[in-house]
């Protein structure tokens, strides 16, 4: 409630119109005469409602329908009985959105309110000064009860966003726990192979995927692909991707083996199919192992170049041409065929852990510059190699907030 007052130049203040009284609750014991409160009741300004202790004031009914408190230190009060009643009516005032002015001589009883919301003023202040005191309060009020509604939505909104979150964490969870289960479960052994890998999804869900299974008595398929970016989007993208992936064409009681240049042309096919944004893509890169003549067929599109690790502890960058998958549909990728020995290791892996394994390429030369980690790792078995790789990438700053998935699938020709 606003209540405009003229002051003369004598400092005097105008009588309020008609209706623009503040009701005051005033807590004083007995018939103490305030000056101030006294010339604020003749002029109008004020409709006051007396109570004798802290206590009846602070459990009075007419608190909720004052507009402020004044409260009189009572003579001779000890110190502890005044700070137990400002602490009773503290707690009414806070929950009704009052204010309060107490009236006392003694400087240290303003600290008593540890809410603040009780002004301290002397004995001897002005009926100006107490009006501008209260007329504060009452301004405020209303801006206190906005707020405290503000307040309210916002701890209802916080609860419901909260909700939200848990469940947002639980479908996550659900769906990293599903993703999961479209990953290899063993790592087959045919021959004198062995396969190790890593797999650390960003977040709950990966947008890379990889697999390693036996296609037929003689041949081993494995692959990496990645798509684009990495959260729900791009995990979804690789159930498309898991379904595309063929490695031979049955017929009957007959099949075909599939080339890694057929199966990547098919997987192309079936991205574009989905008509993706431009936005999205996938880079792969597939093998085929014949494990008799440990001839190793592959193709990529779009990927990081696989490594080869010979025997002696020589890394090459294997190269083939392809393009990015589910962009065009006539786009190529060409088969290469390499042969491997006894002690020879393949390499493959998502960009999230190329840095981890090359460094550069040379500016002149185009050849790979490869980093301390690899060069530490190449001439370990292929399961201690993996865990060489993963050490590092724990111990590089940011490792407990990845800014990629990492995906990495070695394979080893067990020597002698």
């Amino acid at each position: 409630m606003a209540t405009s007052l003229s002051v003369s130049a004598a400092g005097s203040t105008a009588t309020a119109s008609k209706g623009t009284r503040l009701r005051l609750l005033v807590i004083s014991q007995g018939e103490t005469a305030i000056p101030a409160l006294a010339e604020l009741t003749d002029r109008g300004l004020i409709e006051p409602c007396f109570v004798d202790s802290f206590e009846e004031g602070a459990c009075r009914e007419s608190l909720p329908t004052a507009d402020a408190v004044l409260a009189v230190a009572p003579e001779g009060i000890g110190h502890a009985a005044l700070a137990a009643g400002l602490r009773c009516l503290a707690e009414s005032l806070a929950s009704h959105r009052l204010g309060a002015v107490l009236i006392t001589d003694r400087p240290q009883d303003a600290r008593r309110d540890e809410q603040g919301l009780i002004a301290t003023v002397p004995w001897a202040v002005t009926a100006d000064e107490l009006w501008g005191r209260l007329q504060t309060i009452t301004h405020y009020r209303p801006i206190l009860a906005q707020m405290e509604r503000q307040l309210d939505n916002m701890q209802r909104l916080g609860k419901r966003l909260n909700r939200d979150f848990k469940e947002l964490d639980q479908e996550m969870r659900l769906a990293s726990r599903l993703q999961r289960e479209f990953l290899p479960s063993h790592l087959p052994t045919l021959g004198r192979t062995q396969f190790a890998t890593v797999f650390r999804p960003a977040t709950w869900v990966s947008g890379d995927i990889f697999d390693v299974y036996r296609v037929d008595e003689t041949h081993v398929a494995f692959y990496i692909a990645d798509a684009v970016g990495h959260g729900v989007a791009a995990g979804l993208l690789t159930m498309v991707i898991k379904q595309g992936i063929e490695s031979k064409r049955i017929r009957g009681a007959e099949y075909e083996l599939l080339t890694p240049s057929e199966t990547m042309t098919q997987l192309n096919a079936a991205l574009v199919e989905q008509h993706l944004p431009h936005s999205q893509f996938v880079t792969a890169c597939y093998g085929l192992l014949n494990t008799q003549t440990l001839e190793l067929q592959f193709a990529r599109g779009g990927h990081p170049h696989p490594l080869h690790i010979t025997t002696d502890g020589a890394i090459h960058e294997v190269k083939v041409e392809g393009g990015l998958l589910g962009l065009f549909e006539n786009e190529e990728f060409p088969n290469m065929t390499i042969q491997l020995r006894r002690g020879d290791k393949f390499v493959l892996f998502s960009d999230g852990v190329e840095a981890a394994l090359v460094e550069n390429h040379e500016h002149e030369t185009g050849l790979p510059v490869f980093t301390e980690t690899l060069l530490g790792a190449a001439h370990l078995p292929v399961e201690d190699f993996a865990a060489h790789v993963t050490n590092q990438l724990d111990a590089t700053e940011g490792s407990l907030n990845p800014e990629d998935d990492i995906t990495l699938v070695a394979l080893e020709i067990l020597p002698e």
